[in-house]
Formats: C-alpha cells, structure tokens, sequence
C-alpha cells in the first residue's frame, strides 16, 4: 500500500521526497495471550505529519504489510531539520483483537533518526536507502529484572532524495 501526505510546495521549490516502508515483522510474540494467535498492525508518528497506521494482518507472528508511506518536506525546513538531529522515531505493534485496550501492546521498536538520515549528504545528490531491523521489546517483567523482554523483529526501510 502506498500512500501520500503532502505539504504545500511550490512546484519550482527544492523538496525532500521521503518514505517509511514498514515491510515484515518477524516472531512477533504477545506476552499476554499463550495461544499467540494475533491480528497485528504497526503504529508512529512521523515529525508533524501526525499518526500513521499500517492495515491489520490477520492471524499472523510473521506479517508482511508492504506498507510505505510518502512524505513531502520543504528543502529549507528547519524544524524537520531538528527533528532528525534530535529525534527517535517509535514503532508500535499491536494486537487489533485487543483494539479495545489501547494500553495493550505487542512491542515496541525504536530508531535514532540521525543514525540514519544525514540531510547533507542528501543534500548533495546522495540518496537515502537504508533497510532496518528493528528489535521489538516489551517492558513486562514478571521475574523482576528489569530487563525489556524481546518480541520479535520489525523491518523497515527508509528512503529520501531531494528533488
């Protein structure tokens, strides 16, 4: 599924085209639910674009979404400037079985958006392409440790180039 969000641009004005793919989650496990049949979809909220939300896959550990998203980002754009300089981007996955418990979680991913966005190599006709494993974590810890427990593996893909 591939869909767009826009800015307003001038068509003679510089733009940074720019896609999150949520491709496959891998061994997603639900530390709640012993039968772990689940119906999962991934949540986050990219700068000031507001909340995004892939589709549902039904009855899966494995999904694939195949999901991008397409942003358009004003060459000049300080503020999103910031935001990769400063910024993580969270990726939440959920179980839609338990939608009525918006607390509930199956994991969560984090990345650290200036690992991989470097606006001034883009600037000077490098693309972006980077594909990223993402480990998912849950911070439910009956044992007492402290320790975020693993659940499974989100793959994304990010891409950008000014146009």
């Amino acid at each position: 599924m591939v869909s767009s969000e826009a800015m307003s641009i001038q068509s003679n004005e510089a733009s940074l085209r720019f896609s999150i793919s949520v491709d496959r989650a891998e061994n997603l496990k639900d530390l709640f639910n012993s039968m772990n049949v689940i119906d999962p979809y991934v949540w986050y909220n990219f700068h000031d674009f507001g909340y995004y939300t892939t589709d549902k896959k039904r009855s899966t550990v494995s999904p694939t979404f195949n999901d991008t998203q397409m942003y358009f980002i004003k060459a000049n754009d300080e503020s999103f400037a910031h935001y990769v300089q400063s910024e993580n981007l969270a990726f939440v996955v959920f179980d839609h079985q338990q939608k009525d418990n918006h607390s509930h979680y199956l994991g969560l991913g984090i990345i650290q958006l200036s690992k991989y966005i470097n606006l001034d190599r883009m600037k000077k006709g490098k693309p972006l392409n980077e594909s990223i494993q993402v480990p998912l974590t849950h911070p439910e810890n009956e044992d007492g440790s402290g320790v975020d427990k693993p659940v499974g593996t989100l793959y994304i893909t990010l891409k950008g180039e000014y146009t």
